[in-house]
This record gives structure tokens, C-alpha cells and sequence, in this order.
């Protein structure tokens, strides 16, 4: 008796999804001492806010959000200085900001009242 060989399908090639990229900040001072600990709080608090679902998009997407942080950590202000073009992606990274509502007061030994900052959100589908 003959046995024949059965070819078995290949298995399907996976394509694993891209990791997330987390959110960027963006800060003119980053550097400086006084801001450290601050900015690592201020990272973590944003980043756990920022849902990066599907948004529709073949192609990484950016958008940047800009807002005012005051001295006791209020957040004022938001907006997109730079939009991914996608509606879906600008008003999730929107919602990412204005969710905070508070953030950690700007450190005591910092000269400023308050603090311009900006956020880079990018999307990956």
C-alpha cells in the first residue's frame, strides 16, 4: 500500500498590529530640573486618559493639541494647533486633554504661573 502525502495549507502569515506610540509631549523648558518629576506625572495622567482606537486611517496619523496648564494645574485653553485631518483622531486626542481637568500643580520652584504645553497623538490603525 502507496501512503500519499497530504499537503496541508500553509498557515496564514500573521501580521501583527503596530505598537501604540505614546502620546508625545511637547514642552520648551523639558530640560529643566525644577520640571522633571513634574513632567513624568503630567505623562502618566495624560497617557492613561488617551483611548488610541481605530480611526479609520490606512497611514499613521498625528494631530497636536496645545493647552495651558496654571499654577495650582488647572488645564485651560485646548486646542488643535495641528490637525490629522481625520475628525475621528482630532476629537479623541481633544477628549484625551479635557478629560484631565486637573493636572499636578506646576512645582513650586518653577518661576511661571503657568505653562504652555502641547501633546502629540498619533494613530495607527
Amino acid at each position: 500500500m502507496v501512503k500519499e502525502e497530504v499537503q496541508k495549507d500553509p498557515k496564514p502569515e500573521m501580521v501583527e498590529a503596530p505598537e501604540p506610540v505614546p502620546p508625545k509631549l511637547l514642552i520648551e523648558n523639558e530640560s529643566d530640573p525644577r520640571l522633571r518629576f513634574w513632567i513624568k506625572r503630567v505623562e502618566k495622567r495624560v497617557n492613561g486618559l488617551w483611548n488610541q482606537g481605530r480611526v479609520g486611517t490606512l497611514e499613521p496619523i498625528v494631530v497636536t493639541v496645545m493647552f495651558t496648564v496654571a499654577r495650582n494645574g488647572q488645564v485651560s485653553d485646548i486646542s488643535i494647533s495641528s490637525s490629522s485631518g481625520n475628525s475621528v483622531a482630532d476629537s479623541e486626542a481633544l477628549r484625551a486633554i479635557r478629560r484631565v481637568e486637573r493636572l499636578p500643580p506646576i512645582p513650586p520652584n518653577y518661576p511661571a504661573d503657568q505653562l504652555r504645553l502641547g501633546y502629540e497623538f498619533e494613530y495607527q490603525e
